[in-house]
């Protein structure tokens, strides 16, 4: 049973989604895929918290989003 009033959980459509791309793709990929939407909401919440702490031009959901959600290097940073 699922708590729809809690924000991390999914909507019915995303989970029948994922449940009909088990036929197609293995179980690995469409539970990352799930997994993946969860750690996005719950880090979406930690940064709307973050915000009550913003002062002096510090942006600590920003900072909070970069550290758990870091960009892949460039080729060119790849490359050294």
């Amino acid at each position: 049973m699922t708590n729809q009033e809690h924000s991390i959980t999914p909507p019915l459509e995303m989970v029948e989604q994922w449940a009909d791309m088990l036929s197609s793709r293995s179980d690995h990929a469409v539970f990352s895929l799930a997994v993946q939407w969860g750690a996005d909401q719950e880090l979406e919440a930690c940064c709307e918290w973050a915000k009550q702490f913003n002062y002096d031009d510090e942006c600590y959901e920003d900072k909070l989003r970069a550290a758990r959600r870091p960009k892949p290097p460039s080729l060119k940073e790849q490359a050294r």
